[in-house]
């Protein structure tokens, strides 16, 4: 095969590989961005805190686990910080050692853990507060199957139970703050470059590897799972625009 067309082919399985994360993490910054913007609009800039109390822990605790799995050695962790003067409410220091190709990659999900973690942990919730709104997942890519899983968790019975707001707010906080910083943006592209390589070498000695890790199966599942946070996003952003009207 010619270098031109592994280079084609790599670029190919890349984009199988990442797409969906990279797609549905544009749309979740965006609708978080807007979001905030509205609340702030609204109640002004500290309304951040209301759900930065909880989101950011959870989203600076996303990357903190995952530098743990990668091997990544811990400088100093900030889960939630009000008032600070450059705007940043938590963060995670890390280093690693650049010779090591794990390290690297591992800055690619890093990178991304407060999108996967959140919505797993989205899921988690689904599971303890709203357990037959599962049942429709398998099908949250059809009208219907998206209809159905809607009708389960806003029904009016879960309204009446108490708890059932508490969900409401530990989801929206964390859809809230699920979105990527400049440096959580920086430091995946870092990762991309080198899974970019090992597909280019898989590439080089004729060896599909996403067929070999079955990426049909895993991008669907990743999908379903990133589409009920962005489910949860686009009602907080509905929300955010209805209390600023008002």
């Amino acid at each position: 095969m010619r270098i031109e067309n592994i280079l084609l082919k790599t670029f190919v399985d890349l984009s199988w590989f990442i797409g969906v994360i990279v797609i549905i993490g544009l749309i979740l910054g965006f609708l978080r961005n807007k979001s905030m913007k509205n609340y702030q609009q609204k109640f002004g800039r500290k309304a951040i805190y209301v759900t930065g109390i909880v989101g950011v822990p959870i989203h600076e605790l996303s990357h903190l686990v995952m530098a743990k799995v990668f091997g990544h050695r811990i400088k100093e962790v900030k889960f939630f910080q009000a008032n600070n003067c450059d705007g940043n409410l938590g963060y995670v220091n890390h280093s690693y050692n650049p010779k090591n190709i794990y390290h690297q990659v591992g800055n690619f999900f890093i990178g991304i853990a407060p999108i996967i973690c959140g919505s797993l942990l989205i899921i988690l919730l689904l599971k303890i507060f709203v357990p037959a709104s599962l049942e429709s997942t398998n099908d949250l890519l059809s009208f219907n199957g998206l209809f159905i899983f809607l009708k389960n968790i806003f029904s009016l019975s879960n309204f009446k139970r108490p708890e059932f707001y508490l969900f409401l707010y530990i989801v929206f906080s964390i859809c809230s703050h699920i979105s990527l910083s400049k440096a959580d943006i920086k430091g995946a592209f870092i990762g991309v470059i080198f899974i970019f390589l090992i597909l280019f070498i898989f590439n080089i000695i004729n060896f599909n590897l996403l067929s070999y890790l079955n990426m049909v199966k895993y991008n669907l599942l990743l999908t379903n799972v990133l589409i009920i946070s962005v489910i949860f996003s686009s009602i907080n952003l509905l929300i955010s625009f209805i209390l600023k009207k008002i």
